[in-house]
């Protein structure tokens, strides 16, 4: 739809994680992404492997970036303030986004998913 209108398409770039540092990443770009969408990446109970996505969403992370990530909550899941304090530390705002729940959930016990937006604490706003 983008090219009818005369757009290029937007530059996508996929990273494995957690084989992929955001250093890394930035060498094989020419600027910061404006967006960045994880999913289901916080698992498990190792803080080790939080802080090293922490560290590669803060760099990942320019002043005009959005980061957006949603997580189905799993019993290890009653970790996530420690995952939160790594990317506060790092200088990661996180909004917690309220997602409608859906009625198949409710009704049959379906997991919990959370979702955040996250913004450097330097993060450019532009006002219109």
């Amino acid at each position: 739809m983008l090219s009818l209108l005369g757009v290029p398409p937007p530059a996508q770039l996929e990273a494995s994680w957690p084989a992929s540092s955001g250093e890394a990443l930035l060498d094989s770009t020419l600027r910061r992404p404006d967006l960045v969408c994880c999913a289901d990446c916080v698992y498990g109970s190792d803080p080790g492997v939080w802080e090293r996505l922490a560290s590669t969403l803060e760099a990942l992370a320019g002043p005009h970036t959005l980061v957006l990530q949603a997580e189905t909550r799993r019993v290890e899941g009653v970790l996530y303030h420690l995952y939160l304090d790594l990317l506060a530390a790092r200088g990661l705002d996180v909004h917690p986004l309220q997602l409608p729940q859906q009625q198949g959930d409710k009704e049959e016990g379906g997991p919990e998913v959370r979702c955040w937006a996250i913004v450097r604490t330097d993060r450019v706003v532009c006002k219109t």
